[in-house]
């Protein structure tokens, strides 16, 4: 299923006959709350996704805690991974931390 919002996410993914695949389409700062909620749905449901477009090429603003939690840039698969036509932009890193930061699988741009 494409053209999918990050506020139906979880309406999609449980439908009676659920779909394999489902690729997200959204803006920046529908997909940055998301991600920076704490309790993401597109996390929940990484499994699903296919692929994540920001249809208004913003940009993604997280900080470092946020950028580190698990399934978000941790992986080939991760939930940045994913995304196409997106900025990233890092807060709140230590300077101790900026060779870590700028190594992630998606670093900031």
């Amino acid at each position: 299923m494409t053209g999918v919002a990050v506020s139906d996410i979880d309406t999609v993914a449980t439908l009676p006959v659920a779909p394999t695949t489902i690729y997200l389409s959204d803006t920046a700062a529908h997909i940055q709350a998301d991600l920076a909620s704490g309790s993401s749905h597109i996390v929940t449901h990484l499994s699903l996704i296919g692929g994540i477009a920001v249809s208004d090429s913003g940009t993604i603003t997280l900080t470092e805690t946020q950028l580190r939690a698990i399934h978000i840039d941790d992986a080939g698969g991760s939930a940045l991974a994913q995304m196409t036509g997106e900025t990233l932009a890092v807060t709140h890193v230590l300077a101790a931390d900026v060779a870590i930061v700028a190594a992630l699988d998606v670093p900031p741009t």
